[in-house]
């Protein structure tokens, strides 16, 4: 899982969620990401890693690149236009972090904001403050 969040508080809190494994005693790898342009930049670079990138619980509202912005160049990356010039593997590695799940974070609970993260690409998005049981809960139907 990566967590993409400028605020270092909730990375830490997400992170020693994630890690935990929400008592299921299985432990969940987590990567770490202050801004949109860091989340890209992780997610191509895990890609080929052991443990690659499977979600990202993304900031809506992160500095330089923001969440949503961030979203529709990830779901970008399968576009027929930067298809060109690129071998059969590097289009369908382009595809599979293209479809990565994404599950927005925004402290802003309205319902248009929820719309807005779902328009750009984002699979589900959930408040902040997040609840642990929710956040699971979450994770295991977008996993499944």
């Amino acid at each position: 899982v990566l967590v993409a969040d400028d605020n270092p508080i909730i990375v830490r809190t997400l992170t020693r969620v994630l890690e935990s494994g929400g008592g299921s005693g299985s432990s969940i790898s987590v990567n770490t990401a202050c801004n949109g342009y860091d989340a890209i930049s992780k997610l191509i670079m895990l890609s080929t890693s052991s443990l690659p990138i499977d979600l990202i619980l993304m900031d809506l509202e992160m500095p330089f690149l923001n969440g949503l912005n961030t979203t529709r160049e990830i779901r970008r990356f399968k576009h027929p236009g930067r298809a060109e010039g690129q071998s059969l593997r590097q289009r369908q590695e382009a595809a599979r972090l293209a479809d990565t799940l994404i599950i927005g974070l925004t402290g802003d609970v309205r319902e248009s904001r929820f719309m807005e993260a779902r328009n750009s690409g984002m699979d589900q998005c959930i408040g902040k403050p997040v609840v642990r049981e929710t956040l699971y809960r979450l994770i295991q139907a977008v996993l499944a």
